[in-house]
Formats: structure tokens, C-alpha cells, sequence
């Protein structure tokens, strides 16, 4: 099954890459004067100029140049569809009464009135552009948070009642970010997780846990066995709360969304080398831009390829990934657009699997890990991922655009992933059915050894008690493939003397999860010893005597294969009641069916689940570039759960938010900032509990959650030199019903906030240099639903630099990162008490890149 699917794989890859091949050598015969001028597919909807200028600059990679006092009060005409860049901002000011020089050899665009004033020269010609450099404000922010690509393409950032936050390319290349919740940290409310023993990209967001990170609209299983490398994206989108109505099932914390690298920016070949104090070495690959002019189309192809080598990092060694990422982009004049895309990635590293003690000592866990370690079938974790995606947009007219995507995912993962899963997994790794109610217990990797509590010696005299045999994995398969296909169309039309912005679409996305796990039990334990400090709550010291394993031992194998399918249908509508009031509504209808199969067994049906969602928003905009909304939205997941204890739930996860919030673009242009008071409740939680006195596994369906707090989202930008992002949140999380009412839900943490800072030297001996510092702060958070384990607050400070500038015609940076700087020690996150998830210690990380 692996070499089938290894082959298969590779050759969808291959297919793909030849047909890239007749383009690439087509394109590269023409002549160069012959190749078509940039072009880039925008999607800007009306709205102030300021914002509509901030917007255009991050398609195009630009930057621009403009006075604040000049476009305040202005607004831009919309533009959607394939243009070159000086078509586009010809459109964006049409109707205003302004002008701009473009100077491509820089990508600057300066722009100012057309009349005839003192800055012009005195033969009327528009002003020099040294002059223009001096007297302009810069656009974009270097950081700037603003999006219309994904999240709400027609409608303007100030138009939307949500909660959006848009993170730039440039951001993540400054922070020198090495995974995604890295760079996302910049975000407010988001916390690490352990991503099923650091095997994929995990968080918290908003006190909830993520169900799934979205690649271009596409939910990733959160069981996926691969992380994504940042050089793959070039910014994320985040969109706070629940999220149902354009997404589906989803979480009520957020919508974490990666958008991709396009090859129509028209990006040099570039390779890019990073090493590291952790003896990391990475090898990235990038070129992407126009290669051919046909009669009928225009042709841009883009490849990204990575390669990471880490030997050790916190609790993991050898790790090795490479991924690959070719796409092509064809436009059919400025109305029709196809998008391909593949994105194959390997990931391969080795765990570590020494066996873990959990024993109690008063209100905290002590984790011993001792020298003994699990046999296995093999050393190593790896997963293989293949992921083909196809977009079209149709243009209608200027006001209306279609669009259909598809998507298909298959993911395989081989070998033995973590610690986490001997706990939190399936049925056979707890077998507690037939232990002693009377007896205590310590969870030793995955079994449980019993002691009663009678027998302890006072004192603190060692005992040697009974165990249990010793239950572990073995051997472990997983495979997940989904699929997406979706349609949706959005404009605006007038309508009873209003303009309504109408957003409608239908999709069905499938997935299934296949689990088969070869579990082992032996007796390779000599004794172990206990001694108390005369408490039957809590334990000084436990230590394990074994007495080898001898290669003996029973194993067994078990099989789950969990399938589901998501039909949806949605209308979004927003209704411009004056220029400054805005009303919108909107609903989903989601109809989810299911099947399990565990053991070889008959087929299961699961609940059928069909709901309905909302969502309500109401914008006010006092004057330009300042908006108050209030929202209302409901999410959804179904309670699908593979598991020993029959979990057919009949009702799904609910969630529902309320938010009051404010977007602002302040001080002449050089401040634009979010800031929110939001609620969300969560009910139908299915937690899977050991009941205290009967010891067996229940699902308790009756949990509920709520979270309410403030998010803070900045970035400022003082003049050219000095840029700023930061976030700040405040929460308060409880569990208001079910078997830990009054509780906080684990790894929540109260209050987080981070900062970062950029300087950039752009003139004399220091020209191209740029020095940054960041900060980032957890508070105090529980570990475990009993609220006895607190993992202690950390700050976590980084220091950098860069420098950039061109060698020979080519221009290249060089870069250098330090984390950590203070050497912080802390854990960043644990899982099922068992696991706990080192956080990283002071590494220097060094990076050079060329353009070839």
C-alpha cells in the first residue's frame, strides 16, 4: 500500500510538471521585448481611497506615494479583473482629481493633483521623484492588516462586521518565521498546542482549540501529519469567531486561512538559505512570472520548493520535510482567470517515546520519563501529503463575478506519532474495564497501574505495589483524503433605492479518516516503588525497576475508518442603507451524513445532522476610514468522534458569538487598528471522561463553554523608518455545565499580547540595514480539566536584522535571528497530561538569499 501510493502520488506530481513543460519551453523562446507587461487579477470593491491604495499596493507589491490630506474624504472606483498596473490605478482615480507617475525600475508609484500648483516644475511637468520622496507619505504599512482576497472579497474592510486581520509576506520574512503558529502569533488570542505530538500546526484561538487550518478556502483535516513552510504563503487571513456560513463546520474561535504563493506577481527566481545553532539547514526555491503572450491568453507558471533538515528540536530529532509547489495562472483577457495548483510534502522525524509516568503530588503532576524505550515497528513518523487545487473566476460586467473551485487532498502516515496518542487515542490503549474501583492509579504510558490507597506506608517508607501489564503502540497507519467543490457568486446590484453587496454559494466537501493501530502488552517491569508523604492525594517520588524487555509480547490490531460528507448552501446580503450605515444578514443551510466501520465490523450510520446558521452585522462609519459594528454569528460542527464508547451523538457542537467592535485609520494614515468586545458560548461539547467510582469511559454530552474578552490588533507605521505591529487580548473562559462545571477549559490562557518592531537605515553607510526586536507573552493556564495542573506564564523575546542590497545587478539579503534571547525555559503547551511540549530554547538562526 505504501509503494502504490508513494507511486501514484508522484506521478499526479509528474503529470503536472509536464504539462508545465511545452509552456515553459514556449515562453522561454519568445523574444524579451516580445513578453507581456505584469498584469494582476484585482478585486477591489469601492471604498476610501486611503484603504483602496493600501489594498492595491499588497497585489502589486508596490509602493506608493501620496500626501494624506489629499485622499481624505475620496473614494476609489472599484476594480476587478486582469489588469497591468498602470491600468489599474489609471481605474482607482478615475474620478478624482488626481494623477501619478509610476517608476517601474523601483515599483514606486507617486501620486498627486492634477492641477498646476508650486510642487510642479516650472514647464508644467509632474514633479521629480527625489522631491515627491520627500514631501509623501508611504503606502502601504510595511505590516499593513488590511485584505480583500479571500475572506470577504467584495466587501471593504470597513464594510465588513467581523473581526479581520490580514498578515503580510513581509511580516513573516522580517520575523524570519519558521512555522505557521509562529508567525500567527502576531495575531491577538492565539496560543500554542501540541498538534498531536508537534506533527502538524496547532493553536488556540479565541479560548478554543482549532478544528482545521484552511489552505485557500480548503479545510485541512486536523489529524494531517505535515506542517506548513512558511515560504509556501504569502500572508494569512484570520477571521475571529464562528465562522459557519461561508466555511462550514468550524470552530467558534476562528478561521485561521493561508493564502498561497501566485505566480503572477511576477517574483525573480530566488534561492534562499537558512541555518541554525540547532544545526538546522534549509534549502527554499522560488521563481514565478509571465512566460508567455498568447493570441487568446496570458500564461504565468510559479514553482516553490523547500527543503528542511533539523536534527533535534525540543522533543523531536531528525526531522526532514520537502515539499514542492508548482502552479500556473492563465487569464483569458481581464474577465476569465484559471488558477492550478500542487502542493506535495513530505514530513519525516522521530519522536521521543520514552515511556512517561504521570503521578499526582498535591494540586500538580509530576512527568517522569524514564530510559526505557517503547519497541516499535519503526523509529520514525512520516507522512506523505498531495494536495491538487483548480480555481476559475468569470467577471461579469464590473459589479458581478463567479467562481468554482475544486479540491483534492490524500494524505498517508506511517509509524508510531507521539506519547499523546497512547492516552488520548482510541479505546485499547486504556483498558480500565476490569480494574479495582477501590484501587488509585498512575497512567503509565498508556496502562494503568493501580496501588491501593490503604496500603501506603506513612512516613514515607518506599513500597513496592502491584501493576498491570503494559500496554503501548506498537505499530500505527493513518490515511486522510477530502475533497471540495464549490461554487459561489457575489456583486452588487440596486435595489428598492439601495445597494445590497450579495455574496451566495453552494459546496460539498467529503472526508475520510482510516486509523489501523497494532497495540502491545508485555511484562518488562520489575517492580515499582512509591513513597508518600503520609497523603493518599499525593506522592514524593515514584520509581520504576524494569527488568528489560525481552522481545516477548502479545499484540493486537485494531481498525477505524471514520466517512463524512458536507452539503451547504448559503446567501450573504448587505445592504448600503446611506454612505455611512450598512445592514447585513445571512444564513446556511449544512446537511452532514456519516458512516464508521471499526474492526472490520458492519458499516455504522451515523446521525444525519441538518442546521441552519446566521449570521447579522450592522456597520456604522462616522466619517472615513472609521467604522463601529455589532455582529451576531452561529457556528457548527458535527460530533462525529472515533471512539470505543458509542459516541452517536444526536446533536451537534453549537456556537454562537455576539461582538462590538472598531476599525481606524488614525494619525494622518499611521495608525490602522482593530479592537473588539465579543462573547461566544459553545454547547453539545462531548467530552470522553474516566467516571471516578465505576472507572469506565463515558462521553459526556452535556458541556458547555463560554468565553468572553477583548482582542487589540495594531500596526503603525512612522514614516518609512519605524514600523509596528502589535496585539493584545484579555479573556475569561468557563465551563458552565457538565461534569466540570465552573472550571477553566485547559491551555486557555487569560491574557497573551505581542509586539514587533522594525528600523530601517535607507540612506548613508547603513543604507539596506534593518534592526527589529519582538515580544511575546502567555499568562498562567491550566494543563488539565481538573484545574490541578498550571502551566506557569513565559515572555519570549527575539532580536534581528537584515541587510539588503544588490550585488552585480542581482539583489540579495542577509539576515540574522536570534529567539529567545533571554533563554526563557517554559512549556508551551502539554496534551492529556502525558505529553508535555518543551518550548524552545535560545537558537540563532542565520538566512541568505539571491536573486538569480
Amino acid at each position: 500500500m505504501h509503494l502504490l501510493s508513494f507511486t501514484h502520488r508522484y506521478f499526479k506530481l509528474s503529470s503536472f510538471l509536464l504539462l508545465l513543460v511545452p509552456l515553459l519551453v514556449y515562453g522561454n523562446s519568445i523574444n524579451p521585448e516580445n513578453r507581456p507587461s505584469k498584469t494582476v487579477n484585482f478585486n477591489l470593491p469601492q471604498q476610501p481611497l486611503s484603504s483602496g491604495l493600501l489594498e492595491f499596493a499588497l497585489q502589486t507589491n508596490t509602493l506608493v506615494f501620496v500626501e494624506h490630506s489629499l485622499v481624505k474624504g475620496v473614494y476609489s472606483e472599484a476594480l476587478r479583473g486582469h489588469f497591468s498596473i498602470d491600468n489599474a490605478i489609471e481605474k482607482l482615480l478615475a474620478k478624482s482629481n488626481l494623477t501619478y507617475n509610476y517608476d517601474h525600475s523601483y515599483q514606486r508609484i507617486f501620486i498627486y493633483e492634477k492641477k498646476l500648483d508650486e510642487t510642479m516644475e516650472p514647464d508644467g511637468t509632474q514633479p521629480l521623484l527625489e522631491e515627491m520622496v520627500v514631501t509623501a507619505n508611504r503606502l502601504p504599512f510595511r505590516y499593513q492588516t488590511l485584505t480583500h482576497s479571500q475572506i470577504h472579497s467584495h466587501l471593504t474592510h470597513y464594510d465588513n462586521a467581523r473581526f479581520l486581520v490580514a498578515l503580510p509576506e513581509q511580516l513573516k520574512e522580517d520575523q524570519l518565521s519558521t512555522s505557521l503558529v509562529d508567525f500567527i502569533k502576531s495575531s491577538s488570542a492565539i496560543t500554542p498546542a501540541d498538534g498531536i505530538a508537534d506533527t502538524n500546526d496547532d493553536f488556540y484561538i479565541r479560548g478554543f482549540p482549532r478544528n482545521a487550518i484552511y489552505l485557500d478556502d480548503f479545510r485541512l483535516d486536523s489529524n494531517l501529519g505535515n506542517k506548513l513552510m512558511p515560504i509556501m504563503y504569502q500572508s494569512v487571513e484570520i477571521l475571529k469567531g464562528p465562522s459557519t456560513l461561508k466555511y462550514g463546520q468550524a470552530e467558534p474561535g476562528g478561521v485561521v486561512n493561508v493564502v498561497r504563493k501566485r505566480p503572477e506577481k511576477g517574483t525573480p527566481a530566488k534561492v534562499q538559505l537558512n541555518f541554525g545553532s540547532d544545526h538546522r539547514k534549509e534549502t527554499y526555491f522560488i521563481w514565478g512570472g509571465p512566460v508567455n503572450k498568447h493570441e487568446n491568453a496570458d500564461i504565468s507558471l510559479g514553482i516553490t520548493a523547500g527543503y528542511q533538515d533539523v536534527p533535534e528540536l525540543k522533543n523531536l530529532s531528525d526531522i526532514k520535510r520537502t515539499m514542492i509547489m508548482p502552479s500556473a495562472n492563465i487569464s483569458f483577457g481581464y474577465d476569465k482567470h484559471l488558477e492550478l495548483s500542487y502542493l506535495g510534502q513530505k514530513s519525516e522525524q522521530i519522536n521521543d517515546q520514552n515511556s512517561i509516568i504521570v503521578s499526582p503530588d498535591g494540586a500538580r503532576l509530576n512527568l517522569i520519563s524514564s530510559d526505557s524505550k517503547l519497541p516499535k515497528s519503526r523509529e520514525d513518523f512520516e507522512a506523505e501529503l498531495g494536495l491538487f487545487s483548480m480555481t476559475y473566476t468569470q467577471q461579469f460586467g464590473s459589479n458581478w463575478h463567479g467562481q468554482l473551485k475544486v479540491f483534492g487532498l490524500d494524505e498517508e502516515r506511517f509509524g508510531v506519532r507521539g506519547n499523546s496518542n497512547l492516552i488520548s487515542g482510541t479505546s485499547p490503549l486504556i483498558n480500565i474495564n476490569s480494574t479495582d474501583p477501590e484501587l488509585s492509579y498512575i497512567l503509565f504510558a498508556g496502562a494503568e497501574v493501580a496501588w491501593s490507597q490503604d496500603s501506603i506506608i506513612q512516613g514515607g517508607i518506599n513500597q513496592a505495589y502491584e501493576y498491570s501489564k503494559l500496554r503501548s503502540i506498537y505499530d500505527e497507519y493513518g490515511r486522510s483524503k477530502s475533497s471540495l467543490l464549490k461554487a459561489k457568486i457575489e456583486g452588487s446590484i440596486d435595489f428598492t433605492s439601495f445597494t445590497h453587496h450579495i455574496t451566495m454559494g453552494l459546496d460539498r466537501y467529503t472526508q475520510k479518516n482510516i486509523e489501523l493501530v497494532s497495540l502491545e502488552e508485555r511484562n518488562d517491569i520489575d517492580r515499582i516503588i512509591l513513597s508518600s508523604d503520609g497523603s493518599t492525594n499525593a506522592l514524593d517520588e515514584v520509581h520504576i525497576e524494569f527488568r528489560g524487555y525481552d522481545g516477548s509480547s502479545e499484540r493486537e490490531s485494531y481498525q477505524q475508518a471514520l466517512y463524512y460528507v458536507d452539503y451547504g448552501a448559503y446567501l450573504q446580503n448587505t445592504i448600503e442603507l446611506s454612505r455611512s450605515l450598512l445592514f447585513s444578514f445571512g444564513s446556511r443551510y449544512i446537511y452532514t451524513e456519516g458512516s464508521l466501520n471499526a474492526n472490520s465490523g458492519p458499516r455504522e450510520e451515523l446521525t444525519n445532522y441538518k442546521e441552519y446558521a446566521s449570521q447579522v452585522g450592522l456597520v456604522y462609519k462616522p466619517i472615513v476610514d472609521t467604522s463601529l459594528y455589532l455582529s451576531f454569528s452561529e457556528g457548527m460542527r458535527p460530533n462525529y468522534l472515533i471512539d470505543d464508547v458509542g459516541t452517536n451523538i444526536t446533536e451537534p457542537e453549537r456556537s454562537e458569538q455576539l461582538e462590538l467592535g472598531i476599525k481606524w485609520l488614525g494619525f494622518n494614515g499611521k495608525l490602522l487598528s482593530t479592537a473588539a468586545l465579543y462573547s461566544i458560548d459553545k454547547e453539545n461539547i462531548v467530552d470522553i471522561n474516566i467516571h471516578p467510582q465505576t472507572r469506565q469511559r463515558i462521553a459526556d454530552v452535556s458541556s458547555e463553554q463560554t468565553v468572553e474578552g477583548v482582542d487589540i490588533d495594531l500596526t503603525a507605521s512612522f514614516g518609512e523608518r519605524l514600523n509596528i505591529t502589535g496585539a493584545f487580548s484579555f479573556l475569561e473562559s468557563t465551563v458552565v455545565a457538565g461534569a466540570f462545571k465552573d472550571l477553566e477549559p485547559p491551555l486557555v490562557a487569560s491574557f497573551t499580547t505581542s509586539l514587533f518592531a522594525n528600523y530601517l537605515f535607507n540612506s548613508g553607510l547603513l543604507d539596506g540595514l534593518s534592526i527589529n526586536f519582538g515580544g511575546y507573552h502567555v499568562g498562567d493556564r491550566y494543563a488539565d480539566m481538573e484545574n490541578t495542573v498550571v502551566l506557569d506564564s513565559f515572555s519570549i523575546f527575539d532580536v534581528g536584522a537584515s541587510y539588503r542590497s544588490k550585488a552585480d545587478g542581482r539583489n540579495f539579503s542577509m539576515q540574522l535571528k536570534i529567539n529567545n534571547i533571554l533563554d526563557q525555559q517554559y512549556f508551551d503547551s502539554v496534551e492529556s497530561g502525558v505529553r508535555a511540549n518543551r518550548g524552545l530554547g535560545r537558537t540563532a538562526i542565520y538566512s541568505f538569499s539571491v536573486e538569480l
